[in-house]
């Protein structure tokens, strides 16, 4: 850590530690270091943050550290951007080469996670990484024969590190007169080195953007009448009774094969994977006959108007497939509000919190600053899963109680409600 405390992030403990887990998570990657018999070591492992004060990383059977962590207390170093700083680019003579870094340290004690636990972090890591690779589809370990992967994990240990001590360094000129911050700023937007010039004059952090992620079917639009009429037409077409519509609409929000998992609890997956083709066939009728329905609800429009000018960033997870959100989405004309879509074709099924780890990658927003809106209990466990505020809406699908059950952070009955709840007024 830089000696000057010029350096030192500002703002409240609580931003400040949002702001150092939001860069542990983007980054995902870091040094390991602690003391073994044999002297200091260090391993290079994929790290993954809790978003509740630890981090968690795995390395081989073989390493150096893997026998001698558990039970010790270890550093690990997560560097951010970096660039070399022009004396050129200052006023005046007399000026040095310098160089403009984000760092972060963490120390703490380590244990050893167990095998249920390790599991989880691989899983966690392939949903947060894979989502960065959209819109490919993405790699889950269902696609490995199940002993090969049992195998491969006997050859690693997962370790997760109890952060007592977080200690950063945003060094960006900031201890460089206002003119000379703007003139290496602005020279390395040539190089694309955006990120790491500081043109603020009392930069001492980095801004943190206010993030809003909306579901859609039930939050954004009423689309009830299509997906039961869909799912109806699904089940006829397959020779079998449909569902009740009060338990189709209970699904909304998961993905089709987890809502034929659902709805159809004794069948076996093949038979789910085809009856969400099936629905898909079948919603697709509805639209060309021009059955498709999805109004916005009111005053909808002018909330996200609203947010968008008073500076949020506004995002969508749903369960919706990229070519439904977006069609949806250009059909009432505000795609363009959207700085990150998520869906259900590039992430696992909500409440999994993966649609919403990319939304915050996407908008560069800390899980603090972020606030998940949704009429489901699904869509709060994601929010909750993820370090997010919640807001419940009642005019989805899930009553009101089971919102609050859920977890919700706030509920709200109507437009101005939901308003009052994101700006703070409530």
């Amino acid at each position: 850590m830089h000696p000057n405390s010029i350096f030192r992030l500002q703002g409240s403990d609580a931003d400040q530690r949002a702001t150092m887990e939001a860069l542990v998570q983007e980054i995902g990657f870091g040094m390991v270091f602690a003391q073994t018999p044999d002297g200091p070591r260090v391993a290079q492992s994929a790290l993954f943050s809790t978003g509740d004060g630890a981090v968690q990383f795995h390395l081989s059977n073989g390493n150096a550290l893997t026998k001698s962590l558990h039970g010790t207390d270890a550093l690990v170093v997560v560097n951010g951007p970096d660039a070399y700083i022009s004396p050129d680019w200052y006023d005046g003579a007399n000026q040095v080469p310098t160089w403009n870094y984000i760092s972060i340290e963490l120390e703490g004690p380590v244990r050893k996670m167990d095998d249920d636990g390790l599991v989880a972090l691989l899983d966690d890591l392939a949903a947060l990484n894979e989502a960065r690779l959209a819109p490919k589809t993405i790699w889950t370990r269902d696609k490995m024969d199940p002993a090969l992967f049992d195998k491969m994990m006997r050859a690693i240990t997962g370790f997760e590190m109890e952060v007592r001590a977080w200690r950063p360094t945003f060094k960006l000129s900031q201890n460089k007169p206002e003119a000379d911050r703007l003139r290496a700023a602005d020279e390395l937007d040539k190089q694309g080195k955006k990120g790491i010039g500081a043109s603020d004059a009392g930069m001492g952090a980095v801004n943190a953007p206010r993030l809003a992620i909306f579901d859609c079917d039930g939050t954004l639009v009423d689309s009830q009448a299509n997906i039961c009429m869909a799912m109806e037409h699904a089940f006829e077409d397959a020779g079998l009774a449909p569902p009740p519509r009060p338990a189709i609409r209970r699904t909304v929000g998961l993905s089709l094969v987890e809502i034929m998992r659902n709805l159809l609890p004794d069948a076996g997956e093949g038979k789910h994977r085809d009856m969400a083709e099936r629905y898909r066939t079948s919603y697709l009728t509805l639209r060309s006959n021009g059955l498709e329905h999805e109004p916005l609800y009111d005053g909808m429009a002018a909330v996200l108007s609203e947010l968008d000018e008073n500076g949020w960033l506004l995002g969508v997870a749903t369960g919706k497939s990229d070519r439904g959100l977006e069609r949806c989405l250009d059909h009432h004309g505000i795609k363009g509000l959207f700085v990150t879509l998520q869906t259900a074709d590039r992430h696992p099924s909500k409440p999994h919190p993966s649609m919403l780890w990319q939304a915050l990658a996407d908008a560069g927003a800390a899980p603090d600053n972020a606030v998940m809106i949704g009429d489901t209990v699904y869509d709060i466990h994601m929010g909750k899963a993820a370090g997010c505020r919640t807001i419940g809406v009642n005019w989805g699908y899930h009553p009101i109680d089971e919102l609050r059950a859920a977890g919700a952070d706030h509920l709200v009955e109507s437009m101005e409600e939901l308003m009052d709840a994101l700006e703070g007024r409530r």
